[in-house]
């Protein structure tokens, strides 16, 4: 084309030509491209207000994970209204504590719920519930725990009642008595039962020496409860199961019964010390008063006594 002739114009019939796309650069940008992130779900208002606030503190409520402990005024407010919140059938009073009583729950509540002692008690009682007939651990309340509510009587509140009753009848012997409280069915099982916790938990009892520990519920089945954490002693799992089998086969007048096999000594002293290490990795110890907790590393709710004298919860975390 020479210079001076008009460029052409392009007329409707002549299409224009469009450069095609590289197939394959867009497949491999395509596939290179990272899907996108789901958007988090916004928590709802109710969930920020559960987890935020505290509210009202509900009867008979408890908790899971570590013990809230109260300390100073606000453990004197708590114990003004424990038993209405944990109460109402009932209570008794303990070397450690106070049990409240409802329709099927037992709450202990600490005298010193700061007591390294009393930790160790909750935690038994949680790792090991239902181990020989134990209560079934219900959770953790401010200042102690619930359990499950054992019905029946204990078997020394029994024999102390058969004597009682039967003071004045002096044809009935010391072994016809305890016959009426204890079958020797009973008296077997309450072996077998020792020797179970002793398997099961890794310890000797502590405290079945007069017989208060021991429940029989209203079937006739043997429970064990309240272990010793303070004085144990020169305790065996081997001579707490003898001094119970003599005192049954003597006394009572069972003399075929079995003794049951049982852990060592040896074996008891290291599983106890064992437990005892892992629960104190649980919480944090004071370090000037080695023997006072401070709070659970694990504890799920903060409580705290409002202006008016109200127990109020709110969940951490």
């Amino acid at each position: 084309m020479d210079r001076g002739e008009p460029i052409p114009k392009m007329t409707s019939q002549q299409e224009v030509i469009k450069p095609q796309p590289n197939e394959s650069v867009d497949a491999a940008e395509n596939s290179a491209k990272p899907e996108a992130e789901p958007t988090p779900e916004k928590e709802s208002v109710a969930e920020i207000e559960r987890k935020d606030i505290f509210r009202p503190i509900k009867r008979g409520e408890s908790f899971p994970g570590g013990m809230p402990i109260l300390t100073g005024e606000n453990k004197a407010s708590f114990n003004k209204q424990v038993g209405m919140l944990y109460g109402g059938d009932g209570e008794a009073h303990g070397k450690w504590g106070r049990v409240f009583l409802s329709r099927d729950k037992a709450t202990k509540i600490f005298y010193q719920p700061d007591n390294l002692l009393n930790v160790f008690a909750l935690e038994f009682m949680r790792k090991y519930e239902g181990v020989a007939g134990l209560p079934k651990f219900e959770g953790v309340v401010p200042n102690g725990y619930q359990m499950e509510r054992l019905k029946g009587k204990s078997l020394g509140k029994l024999i102390n009642t058969e004597f009682d009753r039967d003071y004045d009848n002096k044809k009935s012997t010391t072994k016809e008595k305890l016959q009426r409280v204890i079958s020797r069915e009973q008296a077997q099982e309450l072996l077998d039962r020792i020797a179970e916790f002793h398997k099961g938990t890794g310890r000797v009892h502590g405290d079945l020496g007069h017989f208060d520990n021991v429940v029989i519920d209203p079937e006739g089945k043997i429970r064990l409860i309240d272990c010793e954490w303070e004085r144990i002693g020169n305790q065996t799992p081997a001579s707490e199961l003898q001094s119970v089998y003599e005192y049954l086969t003597e006394e009572c007048g069972f003399s075929d019964l079995s003794l049951p096999e049982t852990i060592s000594s040896e074996e008891a002293s290291a599983n106890l010390e064992r437990f005892m290490k892992e629960v104190i990795e649980k919480v944090e110890m004071d370090p000037v008063i080695g023997p006072k907790v401070l709070k659970y590393k694990d504890q799920k709710v903060d409580i705290k006594i409002s202006e008016n004298g109200e127990i109020q919860v709110k969940e951490i975390g």
